[in-house]
């Protein structure tokens, strides 16, 4: 069983404009209309990413397409697209994808299995996200008492669910309290690794559209 990771894409024009916008949208609703309550073009594995490009005349043949579609909407600027996909993003397989209808795009993807984590919106257009912290227990986290003593209280105002920052200012800011002296990402990882607590920051592969 492979590592599944979870993308948004965002296609969008590179003039600004929305007219071929809507056409990928109705291509791609009429693909996978199961997934907005219709019938889908396809009915084995209806919501494989491959299907969109293969009913375009794209031979996939050579090209990885282990991935499925979750979600799709359409906004004034983009269509966004959530997909599964195993193992890791798939650059090569949006790029495509984003030719039938000449489109650029750019993505945010994670896969906490591999440690995958990537944002190549560098304007923060479609995808704002550039740190996470990873949900955690403080029961389960392994450290010594002296430590749990320090921080225990801090940490459980902090736990259960993932929380994500735009930037490392907010990011540092939200554990100023813990007084760890920490002035950049590699410091506050250091010391939160410290405590078995887990941050990431977004990598920001080159857009390959």
């Amino acid at each position: 069983m492979p590592n599944w990771c979870s993308n948004s894409i965002a296609f969008y024009q590179g003039d600004g404009g929305s007219d071929r916008l809507a056409g990928f949208y109705a291509d791609i609703n009429r693909t996978y209309g199961l997934l907005r309550g219709g019938k889908p073009k396809h009915a084995e594995s209806p919501d494989w990413a491959g299907h969109f490009l293969k009913d375009h005349g794209v031979d996939v043949e050579n090209l990885y397409t282990r991935g499925f579609l979750e979600y799709y909407e359409i906004e004034e600027t983009h269509v966004r697209i959530d997909m599964e996909t195993a193992w890791g993003p798939i650059p090569e397989l949006y790029t495509e994808m984003a030719k039938v209808y000449d489109l650029k795009f750019v993505y945010c993807a994670s896969e906490p299995g591999s440690e995958v984590y990537v944002n190549t919106d560098k304007e923060g257009r479609f995808f704002a996200d550039r740190y996470m912290l990873d949900s955690f227990s403080v029961k389960d986290l392994e450290i010594d008492k002296k430590a749990l003593s320090q921080y225990g209280e801090a940490l459980k105002k902090i736990e259960d669910e993932s929380q994500y920052f735009d930037s490392l200012e907010d990011l540092l800011e939200f554990f100023a309290d813990f007084n760890f002296g920490a002035t950049d990402f590699a410091g506050l990882k250091e010391k939160l690794g410290e405590l078995d607590v887990k941050i990431y920051e977004y990598e920001g592969e080159e857009n390959a559209a």
